[in-house]
């Protein structure tokens, strides 16, 4: 996917208020879904190697 570039994004950056915490602009909406499939799809797995003791 592509993040697009608006006006707001810079406006809202500056002012400390970054549009891509808000999911209900287009911005913070794909910032959202990006977050959401990096959650499922880089979920951290549970091996172990064989020889390695974790006491």
């Amino acid at each position: 996917g592509q993040v697009p570039l608006v006006p707001a994004m810079r406006d809202g950056a500056d002012r400390g208020h970054p549009v891509a915490t808000d999911p209900s602009t287009e911005v913070g909406a794909v910032f959202a879904e990006l977050a959401r499939v990096l959650d499922v799809e880089m979920k951290p797995t549970k091996r172990r190697h064989r020889e390695l003791k974790v006491l």
